[in-house]
């Protein structure tokens, strides 16, 4: 019993990280602004006008900038969360599973963006 207890809890971890591995570690992220032509930086680097579509590591915040002459600069933070597969991934990267541990700590899979879109409302200076 206990031997297939261990060889089951393994699957499901093989299972999981399988899973979320298959999951790009990018995510895409549309930026559209009122009025356009804003130029977008995405942490401080310049990402061109909007409308643009850029793609952001699923894993990570980034702060999203737009700047446009003779209006207020507008800043946002877009944060990373973490899936079921993202909160076993930073379990399995403990070491409890060291092989397994070596892929998963380094897998962005289980996380997301909190948002896919973006439309920036600019204010006036």
């Amino acid at each position: 019993m206990q031997t297939f207890l261990k060889f089951a809890v393994v699957s499901v971890a093989l299972l999981l990280v399988s899973c979320s591995l298959a999951v790009p570690s990018t995510q895409e992220l549309t930026i559209k602004s009122v009025p356009s032509d804003a130029q977008i930086y995405v942490n401080d680097i310049n990402q061109g006008s909007t409308p643009v579509t850029v793609r952001l590591s699923r894993k990570d915040g980034h702060e999203i900038t737009a700047h446009k002459a003779g209006y207020k600069t507008y800043r946002q933070v877009i944060l990373s969360k973490s899936n079921f597969a993202g909160e076993f991934d930073k379990w399995v990267g403990t070491g409890l599973f060291l092989p397994l541990g070596v892929v998963a700590g380094q897998n962005a899979g289980g996380y997301s963006l909190d948002t896919k879109s973006l439309i920036i409302h600019l204010e006036k200076e």
